[in-house]
């Protein structure tokens, strides 16, 4: 905005224009200075009594002083004599016994009221008795020293404007008042040709590495490379130690008693014409078996590997079992049953190496199969009379292979 010049010269007084419209009505004024006190109203008239105090402390009881005679009848009350000065309280007496009561007398005549007798000690507050009346105003006492004055009272509402007075004659003119705040900003201007561009600024600073894109998806696989040239024959190795023991396999046949018989054999069961060991030293390693049965019931079934049975038993005594291979079916089968076990398999560990097929792929069958060694280490030596026996006997149509592991 452009600095104002100075002021001009105060021109020619004009006359006197008619009234204008009335203005708005103007802001408040500021209040004014407080006036002089005014001349002090009549005495308003006495407002009810306000609420009682507060009940002192009870003070401490006095000494019971001594009971007077009883006087005559209680004549009419007189009127109350000016309240003399308090005299100093007395000590209190002790207090007397209390002598038998005697008998009531007659009501004498009221002797002539006593001295008074030294003020005791207040006794217990007594209950607080029934209000009284209200007496009569008393007469208006004298008026007392102005107080201070008051805070001003609340600025009343504004009363209605007065009618228009006559015009005054015209004022001389004021002097300029400040300048006024600035007008609004005005429409923006249409926008000027575009300039011709300026000359290139320098390349700024490397902005700060963005975060790593997402992984991209997998590019399809290469080709295969070619095949490399075969490497070099690597040096042989040491010769292994050569073992001096060796796997035999005894195949036995099903029959119908509880001794099996050794495949090949005349017909005599394997406690009558045994496998011989030829070994210095062994053990019994494995059995397998497979037999062909319609509705085997479920139940427990027990194939014990023997050594050295007498030839004319018919079952074997628990001395001379070696192995006890058990197998426990949970439902009826009926096919063809193949089944095996081992002692690594683990000391009476029930497994599922029994399988059954009737017409159709073998499946595993309802049954586990466990092995016992009941000679620890299953051991066999050279000259062992080995046979096999079935309890309770399945079938005749079974064939069983027991493995020994003998060092020839």
């Amino acid at each position: 905005m452009a600095p104002m010049g100075p002021a001009g010269p105060t021109g020619a007084t004009g006359s006197v224009g008619p009234a204008g419209p009335r203005g708005p009505q103007g802001f408040q004024g500021f209040q004014g200075i407080q006036g002089e006190q005014g001349i002090q109203g009549d005495p308003g008239a006495i407002g009810p009594a306000g609420p009682g105090g507060a009940t002192g402390a009870t003070g401490a009881t006095g000494a019971l002083g001594p009971t007077g005679p009883s006087g005559g009848p209680v004549g009419p009350t007189g009127s109350t004599g000016a309240t003399g000065a308090t005299g100093a309280a007395g000590p209190a007496g002790a207090l007397g016994a209390t002598g038998p009561s005697g008998a009531t007398g007659l009501a004498g005549a009221l002797g002539a009221t006593g001295p008074t007798g030294a003020t005791g000690l207040a006794g217990a507050l007594g209950a607080t008795g029934a209000t009284g009346a209200t007496g009569d105003a008393g007469a208006l006492g004298a008026t007392g020293p102005t107080g201070a004055t008051g805070l001003a009272g609340a600025l009343g509402a504004t009363g209605a404007t007065g009618a228009t007075g006559d015009a005054g004659a015209l004022g001389a003119t004021g002097a300029t008042g400040a300048t006024g705040d600035a007008g609004a900003l005005g429409a923006t201007g249409p926008t000027g040709a575009t300039g011709l561009a300026g000359a290139l600024g320098a390349t700024g600073a490397t902005g700060a590495t963005g975060l790593a894109g997402a992984l991209g998806a997998t590019g399809a696989t290469g080709a295969t490379g070619l095949a490399g040239a075969l490497g070099a024959t690597g040096p042989t190795g040491p010769t292994g130690v050569t073992p001096t023991t060796s796997t035999k396999v005894i195949l036995f046949g099903g029959t119908n008693a509880g001794f099996q018989r050794i495949a090949g054999s005349p017909g005599a069961v394997s406690n009558v014409i045994p496998y011989v060991v030829a070994g210095t030293t062994g053990s019994v390693v494995g059995l397998s078996g497979s037999i062909n049965i319609n509705n085997l019931p479920a139940g427990t079934y027990l194939y014990q590997i023997c050594r050295n049975v007498d030839n004319n038993l018919v079952s074997p005594p628990a001395g001379d079992v070696i192995s006890t291979i058990t197998i426990v079916t949970t439902a009826i089968i009926t096919g063809t049953i193949a089944f095996s076990s081992r002692p690594s398999d683990g000391e009476g560990v029930p497994t599922n190496n029994v399988l059954v097929s009737n017409n159709g792929p073998y499946t595993l069958a309802p049954a586990t199969i466990s092995w016992t060694s009941t000679v620890p280490g299953n051991p066999v030596v050279r000259d062992n009379a080995v046979s096999l026996f079935s309890n309770p006997n399945i079938t005749q149509s079974a064939v069983y292979a027991v493995y020994l592991n003998t060092s020839i």
